[in-house]
């Protein structure tokens, strides 16, 4: 097994328990360590402390979840502080008394220190498990949000006579009136702003193509040129002018027109 302790174990919660981890014990000083250092030496001593401490963590997380991958959450997570407790409180101390003087490390304990570092530890996974689950809720309400959208019935339908089945291909500007353009070859004209068009029909992915111009996302077939101009080229044949402001929309999407040759930039 290939572990990557250090690289695995910085991510944007990690830095964030690192900093503020860091910042409370520089200010509480435990383990003696604010009557005994200055500023300075106590800022790197936590500091180097507790990003060795979430490197450990990893480290050992990593192991257990390889090791007893079946093994119950809560057990799993009581084994990982169990250990890291050991191990850390022991590096602590070891530390203290290579750093600090006989003095100060006579009235250190190591059960006193192992049961400190245990139930820092055991806060610290709690808060952990809460901003996980509170993160992996708010993603599923995300994506059932997103899949309820993408399934709904767009609302513009409802002003319409379309025959069962038949679905929006694209929609241009007329005047004042919006042209449909359906999958069933017909042709619709409503009088209403284009915004509104493009607003109600959230519930069938789409892209504007052109302050004028909207098509259906599934009937895209790619984006082409034509005369040096990019055009979103459909399904069904027909072919959309791409203006640059929305070129980025579809490049998104893998959808990039083949660069101009050197005799088509030379003519335009």
């Amino acid at each position: 097994m290939a572990f990557r302790p250090i690289t695995g174990a910085i991510n944007r919660m990690s830095v964030i328990i690192w900093m503020a981890a860091s910042v409370v014990a520089v200010i509480a000083g435990p383990f003696d360590t604010y009557a005994n250092m200055g500023l300075g030496t106590r800022t790197a001593y936590w500091t180097g402390l507790i990003g060795l401490s979430i490197v450990m963590a990893h480290a050992i997380r990593t192991s257990v979840k390889h090791y007893w991958p079946d093994l119950n959450r809560n057990v799993s997570g009581g084994l990982i502080n169990l250990v890291f407790s050991v191990l850390f409180s022991g590096i602590v101390e070891r530390t203290n008394h290579l750093i600090l003087d006989a003095e100060a490390n006579a009235g250190m304990n190591h059960i006193e220190v192992f049961i400190f570092v245990l139930a820092i530890t055991s806060m610290l996974s709690v808060i952990r498990r809460f901003v996980q689950d509170g993160l992996w809720q708010a993603r599923q309400a995300s994506d059932e949000t997103v899949a309820a959208s993408a399934t709904e019935r767009p609302r513009l339908l409802d002003r319409l006579t379309v025959v069962e089945g038949a679905r929006v291909v694209r929609m241009t500007v007329d005047d004042h009136y919006v042209i449909l353009h359906l999958s069933d070859g017909s042709e619709q004209r409503l009088l209403m702003r284009f915004a509104d068009a493009v607003a109600e029909m959230a519930g069938q992915p789409g892209l504007l193509t052109h302050r004028s111009h909207w098509v259906s996302l599934d009937m895209v077939a790619g984006v082409s040129r034509e005369s040096g101009r990019e055009v979103v080229v459909l399904k069904t044949g027909e072919h959309v002018p791409l203006s640059r402001t929305y070129r980025s929309a579809f490049e998104e999407r893998g959808f990039a027109a083949p660069a101009p040759s050197r005799l088509a930039m030379t003519t335009e």
